[in-house]
């Protein structure tokens, strides 16, 4: 009879594999998709998006539609990243 890993090992390594797949995706977005992330979460609270839409010089609802179009590669992208690794 095989014995379980700790819960906690389980844990840790799930959580390793998402990391590794989620910076494999990120690298695989175009540097622009990566950029628009980063300032759209990171540097831009909501009320500060109008400024970020202006300084790249796009519409407000089109920085909204772009930064959801990016979250959607990212999660296939990590979709089927996991899919695979759970694979080997």
């Amino acid at each position: 009879m095989s014995q379980k890993p700790p819960a906690d090992d389980t844990n840790q390594a799930e959580e390793a594999r998402r990391q590794k797949c989620y910076q494999q995706c990120l690298r695989g977005l175009p540097a622009e998709d990566r950029d628009l992330m980063v300032r759209y979460y990171y540097g831009a609270k909501p009320p500060d998006r109008e400024k970020l839409a202006a300084q790249i010089g796009i519409s407000l609802n089109l920085l909204r539609v772009s930064a959801f179009r990016i979250r959607t590669k990212l999660r296939n992208c990590l979709q089927e990243c996991l899919k695979l690794q759970s694979e080997m």
